[in-house]
């Protein structure tokens, strides 16, 4: 399987910028995290894990397809976070796949992840770009080989007042 997580080029980085303001239909985009921004590459089938970011994300899909399913920060409690001092903040300790696959010892071991088991669920293509809101967890697979950006971003502080 093929997994590549790059910073963005000058140029790409240009074309992509302007994306949150073009999504969201207004200028109230504070700051694009320019170091942040990331391609990625991978194959159909890879798992990124489930986590949180803590800031605004716009996930754009450019080649392929992907699944995503959503979790509000009010369910963080049953996604199971590994504690801040550990290596991995931000990631749940919880395996979603082997939960949504019925696996026992994971339903044993995490007893409160049915409580969350919903979530929001998607599909994004080619040409699609999907909002994730800062501190919502969230769970990506592969559904084809893929190429994505992310652009995270803060909000304007008149937005949020």
């Amino acid at each position: 399987r093929l997994y590549l997580k790059s910073g963005m080029k000058a140029k790409l980085l240009e074309d992509v910028t302007p994306l949150p303001h073009a999504v969201f239909g207004f200028g109230g985009v504070e700051k694009i995290s320019t170091s942040l921004a990331k391609v990625w590459v991978g194959s159909k089938g890879n798992v990124t894990p489930l986590h949180f970011d803590l800031c605004h994300g716009c996930l754009i899909q450019i080649v392929g397809a992907k699944d995503v399913i959503l979790f509000p920060l009010e369910t963080s409690r049953s996604l199971y976070p590994f504690p801040s001092s550990c290596g991995a903040p931000r990631t749940s300790r919880l395996d979603l796949d082997a939960l949504l696959a019925g696996c026992k010892t994971t339903e044993e071991t995490f007893p409160l992840a049915k409580d969350a088991i919903g979530g929001v669920r998607c599909r994004i293509y080619a040409g699609d770009a999907l909002y994730i809101p800062p501190f919502w967890w969230h769970h990506v697979t592969a559904a084809e080989d893929n190429v994505s950006v992310i652009m995270p971003f803060d909000m304007s502080k008149e937005l949020l007042a």
